[in-house]
């Protein structure tokens, strides 16, 4: 009888022969052991969330099931984790049984510190002594572009020759950006300013960085 308070087997037993036939009705109650540990239906489970996702974000985990009665049955959550600073665990009783178990997010993330976190999620019973099954959780965080690009200097300078020919390069900048993908990647240009004042003199290769003579 999984997950029943009570389980009975009714027999109805015949005695004969026929002129003293009589029957009996039996019921035999089975007691429950702690014989069967709390699973979850997967594993492991990914998640993704964004490193400007707010605190409080949750992430919805599947419930844990137990065959034994409900004295036997699951009495509670746990997370294990490295860091628990980062990630709590949010376990609410619906009104028709059930159990609605969350991921909380308790601090800002930020993924160029780090881009992954390993969580595991335990469910115990309530024998004595308790067993219990965990299912692991891999939260990746996604980039946001939350970092402006930066030069390798803050000021460069160049002396060039008024002999110098078209397309000599004259100078070459680099700046790095650490979000990832297209939010870091690195496009060069000249301010409106320096295009309006220098643009017919210099140009720049949007991809490289590299400042060249142009007339």
């Amino acid at each position: 009888c999984p997950r029943k308070n009570m389980c009975e087997v009714k027999l109805d037993i015949a005695v004969q022969p026929n002129q003293y036939f009589q029957m009996i009705k039996v019921a035999i109650e089975i007691l429950d052991l702690n014989d069967n540990a709390p699973t979850f239906t997967v594993p492991q489970v990914s998640h993704q969330i964004l490193e400007s996702a707010s605190p409080g974000t949750s992430f919805v985990l599947p419930n844990a099931v137990d065959e034994d009665s409900p004295q036997f049955g699951i009495m509670g959550y746990e997370i294990d984790s490295s860091d628990t600073r980062k990630f709590d665990l949010q376990v609410t009783e619906k009104v028709d049984g059930s159990t609605d178990v969350r991921l909380i997010l308790k601090e800002k993330l930020d993924r160029e510190k780090e881009s992954e976190y390993s969580v595991s999620v335990i469910a115990y019973d309530g024998g004595t002594p308790r067993r219990s099954g965990s299912v692991d959780i891999t939260i990746t965080v996604l980039d946001a572009n939350d970092n402006d690009p930066v030069f390798e200097e803050k000021v460069y300078e160049v002396s060039v020759p008024e002999s110098a020919v078209v397309d000599t390069t004259v100078l070459k900048v680099h700046a790095i950006d650490p979000d990832a993908g297209r939010n870091g990647r690195i496009v060069y240009s000249f301010s409106d300013r320096t295009e309006e004042s220098y643009g017919n003199i210099f140009g720049i290769d949007e991809h490289a960085g590299d400042i060249f003579v142009k007339g």
